[in-house]
């Protein structure tokens, strides 16, 4: 009684600590074919730093201290999250642009050509630059999974990380040592 439609009980499956299994639905199955193209068609970029966020955990915990009675609870993520936005206001421009975008990995974003490809050169002020072995690596955006595996197939690409629907047996049979799976666990 209720409950949404479709919505997951979460209560007695974490008090019994047994595994749930939530059917498919037509719009998870859409959020999940979505999630999977972006991931495989749009370049990820990621970078590590380290922060010293020793005074933000200080405001975090007196601010949830002021939010107690309310039920409500910061997490660092939301104060990062904030400045990100706030700099987006004061920087419009954006950050991930040729010439604009900081960049402390091996690799600077040099050309984005929309729809076609991202080029990144090698960063000569990366701090192991000496280790780098390559000078530059192009991003090529290629919507059709079939054609990107031609391409790879073809020798145009070196990576790819799409296994077309369909193809994942014969390519297992045919590409066996080429083929890497890495299992991977993702939230969004």
């Amino acid at each position: 009684p209720g409950a949404q439609r479709g919505a997951a009980p979460v209560s007695s499956a974490a008090a019994s600590r047994q595994t749930q299994i939530v059917p498919l639905t037509k719009i998870r199955a859409a959020i999940a074919a979505a999630l999977q193209r972006s991931k495989q068609q749009i370049p990820h970029f990621y970078e590590t730093v380290d922060v010293d966020v020793e005074d933000l955990s200080s405001l975090r915990a007196r601010i949830n201290e002021q939010l107690k009675a309310g039920n409500v609870k910061l997490s660092l993520a939301d104060f990062i999250s904030k400045a990100a936005c706030a700099a987006l206001l004061h920087h419009p421009e954006g950050f991930a642009r040729p010439g604009l975008m900081m960049s402390n990995g091996a690799f600077v974003l040099t050309e984005w050509v929309q729809g076609a490809y991202i080029l990144a050169l090698r960063n000569h002020h990366y701090w192991n630059d000496a280790a780098t072995r390559l000078d530059g690596v192009k991003y090529l955006l290629i919507p059709d999974e079939n054609a990107e595996l031609a391409r790879y197939r073809g020798g145009e690409l070196q990576v790819t990380f799409v296994v077309p629907r369909g193809q994942f047996d014969w390519i297992k049979t045919h590409l066996a040592d080429q083929l890497h799976i890495s299992p991977q666990l993702t939230t969004y």
